[in-house]
C-alpha cells in the first residue's frame, strides 16, 4: 500500500485508469481518515491480497474511490 495526502494525484490516477506515469496500474484506491490526526487520505493497493485498513488501527472511515474492475465508484 502506498499512502497519498495529493488529491490531485489520486485525481490523475482515477482518470487514466488506475495509471499514474511511470508506475504500472493501482488494483484500487481508497479514501480514509486517520484515527490520530483527522486528516484525509487515499491509499494505493497494486495487490488487494495485501489490503489492511480494515485492521490497521489508524484507519476509519474508508471507503472504495476506483478499482480496476469497476472504475470509479
Amino acid at each position: 500500500m502506498a499512502t497519498i495526502e495529493d488529491k490531485n494525484i489520486i485525481k490523475d490516477i482515477m482518470d487514466n485508469n488506475g495509471i499514474y506515469p511511470g508506475d504500472p496500474q493501482v488494483d484500487s484506491i481508497y479514501e480514509y481518515t486517520h484515527y490520530l490526526s483527522g486528516k484525509k487520505l487515499y491509499a494505493i493497493f497494486y495487490n488487494p491480497e495485501y489490503f489492511d485498513l480494515d485492521i490497521s488501527p489508524y484507519v476509519s472511515e474508508y471507503k472504495c474511490l476506483w478499482n480496476k474492475k469497476n472504475g470509479k465508484m
